[in-house]
């Protein structure tokens, strides 16, 4: 009986460690969503970015989760690091066309820069997810597997033609549409205010 007593004793130790481990992985896995998210929504905008410089535009603000900058209209760029914006998954990228005649298609190859990268990052870790092997490292595969999810989620949801969203921009600047024609608009009036405003700080400066 007693060692019938020590072999059951020892098979429900072995149950509560594995429950146990198990359990503290997925803990890990969870603290570690918010820089996963962070991260992700961070390539999302640095793609837009990206895109935006190479094709010449000008860029005047810049927003990723906690990150930001933005120019002052006066030559100068400023930055500011907000944590509480870590979990808001939101980003911004506001740039001012090379030349307002390639708005359109300068605007709508910015706005679906952004889901292809996320798709493409996404895929891409979910490879790594299921082919790569992990020795004594499945909390890191496990926090790999949360960052393609993330990655392949944030895609969709920027591509849902919703305004606001870049599937909606993206959208309505290939097919020409009333909406993509307000927009262009809108980008014109921006510019020229912006360089108007620019004009008169330079005038009042040089007073």
């Amino acid at each position: 009986w007693l060692t019938l007593s020590g072999v059951l004793a020892m098979e429900i130790f072995g149950m509560l460690r594995h429950y146990w481990e198990g359990m503290v992985l997925w803990v890990l896995t969870l603290a570690a969503w918010p820089v996963v998210h962070s991260f992700t929504v961070l390539l999302h905008e640095l793609a837009h970015l990206s895109v935006a410089v190479a094709l010449g535009s000008k860029i005047r603000a810049f927003t990723a989760g906690p990150f930001e900058f933005w120019d002052n209209g006066k030559g100068r760029r400023q930055t500011r690091v907000d944590w509480s914006r870590t979990l808001s998954g939101g980003g911004l990228v506001a740039a001012e066309p090379r030349s307002l005649s390639n708005a359109r298609w300068d605007f709508a190859l910015i706005n679906i820069a952004g889901p292809v990268v996320s798709l493409g990052s996404g895929a891409l870790l979910l490879l790594l997810f299921w082919n790569f092997p992990w020795p004594d490292s499945e909390a890191l595969r496990r926090v790999v597997g949360f960052a393609a999810i993330d990655g392949l989620i944030t895609c969709l949801m920027t591509l849902v033609p919703v305004q606001g969203n870049d599937g909606h921009s993206f959208l309505h600047l290939v097919l020409n549409t009333a909406q993509g024609r307000d927009y262009v608009d809108a980008i014109r009036i921006g510019t020229q205010l912006q360089e108007t405003y620019s004009d008169s700080a330079a005038e009042l400066e040089s007073l």
